[in-house]
């Protein structure tokens, strides 16, 4: 719980940064990237480990669990899949080395 919970903090920092950027109209582009990446990739990671610690509970119809490891693995395909923001962050990152 305690990597979940850090993990999780993690994300919110990420995509606060986000949005401020976002909400002071600069270009956010990079990071959001980055968000959507890391928080699609973590989301999936905190959600199967919750089921695994769940055990066989966690893989029954009659557990929320199962809708949340459904929805982590569609995730990183919704708004761009996690191929498309690697490739979005590695043109960015190009483009701020070259000026």
């Amino acid at each position: 719980m305690a990597d979940a919970r850090t993990k999780l903090q993690a994300c919110r920092l990420m995509l606060d940064d986000a949005i401020d950027r976002i909400e002071a109209r600069e270009d956010c582009g990079l990071q959001s990237s980055m968000a959507k990446l890391f928080i699609c990739d973590t989301c999936r990671e905190i959600v199967v480990d919750s089921q695994a610690t769940m055990g066989a509970y966690g893989c029954t119809g009659q557990s929320v669990m199962e809708q949340y490891v459904r929805d982590a693995l569609v995730f990183p395909i919704v708004g761009g899949s996690s191929a498309i923001q690697k490739s979005n962050i590695s043109k960015k990152l190009r483009a701020s080395s070259l000026t």
